[in-house]
């Protein structure tokens, strides 16, 4: 059975949407950041990262979101959130997840962990002022990608990336990290998503107001 090592409303909630989209049978095991759990020797033996997601499979651990998607996309191709037959969309797809990986995502985390980028209280406020115009330029092109009326993310169908646009389009509307109400179509996307069954059992779950 695959495990999903998360920590409640972290970036980890987009494999757990996925794994809960699939049906695939999985145990979510709960790594509690408050107690430096990810830091101790239990779990550093199963990512030596000290992050979350990490996901245990039959072979071995898998980490970091687009390959942790990337591998689900594979082993359950039949349940098509992923189009693992066409190379060209299926690289547009990981294109997508990457650039919320390392572009908007560690903007965000200049918000949420700036010790990680710099020393000092000054040099941690000046970090942060400049998250909202940065994280608004980033959104902006996601933004005029659903211009075009399309109901997800790569069209007419539900793939993996939508929930993961979901997820930090979440981390957005908290108002510290840029303007959501500059992004109607990402608001009326987010929406969406939120309604699935899937993504309604893992907010449950995971005890999130999103």
């Amino acid at each position: 059975m695959l495990k999903l090592f998360y920590m409640t409303g972290a970036c980890s909630v987009v494999p757990h949407i996925v794994l809960e989209e699939l049906g695939v049978p999985y145990e979510a095991i709960l790594v509690d950041f408050a107690k430096g759990e990810q830091l101790k020797p239990e779990y550093l033996a199963i990512n030596p990262k000290g992050r979350i997601p990490a996901l245990a499979t039959e072979r071995g651990v898998i980490t970091e979101i687009p390959a942790i998607l990337g591998y689900l996309a594979n082993i359950c191709p039949a349940a098509r959130l992923a189009p693992v037959d066409d190379a060209f969309a299926f690289a547009q797809m990981q294109s997508f997840h990457m650039y919320i990986a390392t572009t908007i995502h560690v903007t965000f985390r200049q918000i949420s962990r700036p010790e990680a980028f710099a020393d000092g209280e000054q040099a941690k406020v000046a970090l942060k002022a400049k998250v909202p115009a940065a994280a608004n330029g980033y959104f902006s092109v996601i933004e005029q990608q659903l211009a075009d009326g399309r109901e997800w993310v790569h069209g007419d169908s539900y793939s993996m990336s939508d929930p993961y646009l979901f997820t930090f389009a979440s981390y957005l509307e908290r108002g510290d990290r840029g303007n959501p109400e500059l992004f109607p179509h990402i608001r009326a996307h987010r929406q969406r998503v939120l309604q699935r069954p899937a993504v309604r059992r893992v907010l449950e779950a995971e005890g999130l107001d999103w």
